[in-house]
């Protein structure tokens, strides 16, 4: 019940000349509690906007991390396929070592290939591999870290998500206070107005508890 009914109401009353004291205190009460239900109801808005956003956010970021997972999936296999090249390259070293030269051409072709294998291993261990390794890493951690930033997205959520239950319940128990004032001027009995106080302190403190926890 909006607070212009109420003025309406309490106009009609006075114009029939039937406004007593009762009416009057009923009417200021039912004003109040009107008053407190557009605040439960602006609350109760918000928090499930609230719950959605963080929502939303959350599946971004579970989708974010799973994007760095698989880019560094595909980086530690490009260090893995780097890293057989190098230990393929030190193979072919040591067998060259191993096998016998001819006096001349043999020494020369080997000294050749020695340098080439050579340069090939220290460009694998000395650049490509550490900035492999590191890149793989880095794309690791900033999974991880969004995972995170997800998790507590989605933890805000439902915590959002009990508030919006909360206030939704607070918001029942102001409109039934409004309903139990209504009937205490209309039957004048002064439990229904009780009552209708009741259930509004009742819903206030269902606000104050879903706002702290």
């Amino acid at each position: 019940m909006e607070a212009e009914e109420l003025t309406k109401i309490v106009e009609e009353r006075e114009q029939e000349g039937k406004l007593t004291a009762f009416d009057r205190q009923v009417a200021m009460t039912m004003v109040i509690i009107a008053a407190v239900l557009a605040v439960i109801t602006l609350l109760s808005h918000r928090a499930d906007s609230e719950t959605l956003r963080l929502q939303v956010e959350a599946n971004s970021l579970r989708t974010e991390a799973n994007i760095y997972h698989t880019r560094a999936s595909d980086q530690w296999a490009y260090y893995q396929a780097k890293n057989i090249r190098s230990a393929e390259y030190q193979g072919f070293l040591g067998l060259l070592d191993a096998l016998s030269k001819e006096p001349l051409t043999g020494q020369s072709k080997s000294l050749e290939l020695q340098e080439r294998w050579g340069a090939e291993v220290r460009k694998y261990e000395g650049v490509e591999l550490p900035q492999l390794k590191a890149s793989a890493e880095q794309l690791v951690t900033q999974a991880l870290h969004t995972e995170a930033k997800s998790a507590q997205a989605l933890r805000s959520s439902i915590q959002a998500h009990h508030r919006a239950e909360r206030l939704d319940l607070a918001e029942l128990a102001t409109e039934l206070a409004l309903v139990l004032c209504s009937i205490a001027v209309l039957t004048k009995g002064p439990r229904f107005w009780y009552a209708g106080i009741a259930a509004g302190v009742l819903g206030a403190l269902i606000v104050v508890i879903a706002m702290v926890l």
